[in-house]
């Protein structure tokens, strides 16, 4: 059934068929108004679930070696991300206190549930660097796209999990770039990475 829409007076109206015709009772106005007319069954989109969004604290604990990482490339068989932590861990990779974030997790909670967009991560430095006293690096780790390749909705369908894992700043794309702060010429994180994908 369709729903007649008043955007200007918040008013929903319900609508009734006869024949080939749609009939609406409405509310009179002294001044023109612009009306909406909607299919109830395809015109308005239903959201299959919900998932319950569990906030995390990103505290601090030292972290000197943070390495940003998407769960598709570690959630399942070899865990070469933690590997690698582990390595930078030890002895003869540093002795450092290293920390995996996910992505994801920066999206959420950096980049106001937006997927895939840069700003998450921009907001997540400015948040280490004030939060996190001791980061001194960045290690990347996932392939990333340049906004001309990830532009449309089918772009994004078709890249998704598949080839990016991990966004990049400007075009062209510069990693460094996600981590300047302004008024500052450089990077505030030595900051590297591995651009990689699942086979």
């Amino acid at each position: 059934m369709a729903v007649l829409y008043d955007p200007t007076n918040k008013i929903r109206y319900s609508t009734k068929q006869s024949g080939n015709k749609l009939q609406a009772i409405i509310d009179g106005s002294s001044r023109s108004t612009t009306y909406y007319l909607t299919n109830a069954t395809d015109g308005i989109k239903v959201v299959p679930s919900l998932t319950k969004f569990k906030p995390q604290k990103f505290e601090n604990d030292g972290q000197q070696y943070v390495i940003i990482s998407h769960k598709a490339l570690y959630a399942t068989g070899p865990n070469y991300v933690q590997e690698y932590a582990d390595y930078r861990s030890s002895q003869i990779g540093g002795g450092y206190k290293t920390e995996i974030v996910d992505i994801q997790d920066i999206y959420d909670h950096f980049g106001y549930g937006i997927d895939r967009h840069f700003q998450g991560v921009k907001q997540f430095a400015a948040f280490m660097k004030e939060n996190w006293s001791e980061t001194k690096f960045v290690f990347l780790i996932g392939k990333g796209l340049e906004y001309p390749y990830i532009r449309t909705t089918n772009d994004v369908v078709n890249y998704n999990e598949f080839v990016f894992f991990i966004p990049t700043y400007g075009y062209s794309g510069s990693d460094n770039m996600l981590f300047f702060r302004r008024q500052l010429s450089g990077s505030i994180f030595c900051t590297r990475k591995i651009s990689c994908k699942i086979r």
